[in-house]
Parts: structure tokens; C-alpha cells; sequence
């Protein structure tokens, strides 16, 4: 829902974002999930992001990150801890910077064009808790 809202409207409702968040909590009370572990990533990949978008305010002198793109970090940061929620940071902007490469070389964007980052976050977030991919595992590919 967030993936396809985000990319009609680039916008990520609230709404959407507490839903997620009553089921982490309905998570929390019926699984053995640690909570520090999970506030944790949500800080990590929150501060983060709010770092991309600070540095993106002072290079472009313009917003780059969207709150509800932070928001949403934060919600996957609680449900995949640091390390997941740092592997999803990492290859939603790695898939959204080929994406807008290649929206620029075929003439479909133009340069300042917005990108749904939140698309690729929430796309790029089934996909790691689907195969669980690991930073070890990442690493062993390029070593």
C-alpha cells in the first residue's frame, strides 16, 4: 500500500505508518522480540536518513528527503533492527539512484525530477524479510 501511494501522490500517509506500528506493538506482546534491539534500528535508520536529508538541504538548498520517507525508516528500523533496516537504507538508495540514472539517460526525467523513495524502501523491505539477506552475506559476495 505504501509502495504504491508513494509513487501515485510521494506522499506516505500516517495512517499507513500507525497501522504499521499497532502491529509491531500486537508483535512485541505476542513474540519474543527485543525491543532495544528494535527502538535501536529505528534510531539508526531514522537518524540516518535525517543525515542524507540535512546533507541534501546544505548541497542542493533544497528538501531531499520527505519526513514521511523518515518515518517509514523508523517503522522498518523496528521491525528489522539495525542491521536489516541499514541494508535496506543502503540498497533503496543504490536502486533509486539507477533508477533516476536511468530515467535521465532515456530523457523520462529530467534533472531536480522527485523520485517515491518510499517505494523503494517498502519494495526493498519485502524483499530482505523474504530472503534475509545479511550484511556477511553481502560482504561475501565482494571478498
Amino acid at each position: 500500500v505504501i509502495a504504491m501511494i508513494d509513487f501515485a501522490w510521494f506522499r506516505i500517509p500516517n495512517t499507513v505508518l500507525l497501522f504499521g506500528l499497532g502491529l509491531w506493538l500486537s508483535s512485541v506482546l505476542a513474540l519474543p522480540i527485543d525491543v532495544l534491539r528494535a527502538c535501536l534500528g529505528a534510531l539508526v535508520g531514522s537518524g540516518l536518513l535525517l543525515l542524507v536529508g540535512g546533507l541534501g538541504m546544505l548541497l542542493f538548498k533544497k528538501r531531499s528527503v520527505g519526513v514521511g520517507d523518515v518515518k517509514l525508516v523508523g517503522l522498518i528500523g523496528l521491525f528489522l533492527g539495525p542491521e536489516g533496516c541499514l541494508m535496506v537504507l543502503v540498497a533503496a538508495i543504490i536502486v533509486g539512484g539507477l533508477v533516476g540514472s536511468a530515467g535521465l539517460i532515456s530523457g523520462h526525467l529530467r534533472a531536480g525530477s522527485r523520485l517515491p523513495f518510499g517505494t523503494f524502501l517498502t519494495i526493498i523491505t519485502i524483499l530482505q524479510l523474504y530472503f534475509d539477506v545479511g550484511i556477511s552475506q553481502v560482504r561475501a559476495l565482494f571478498l
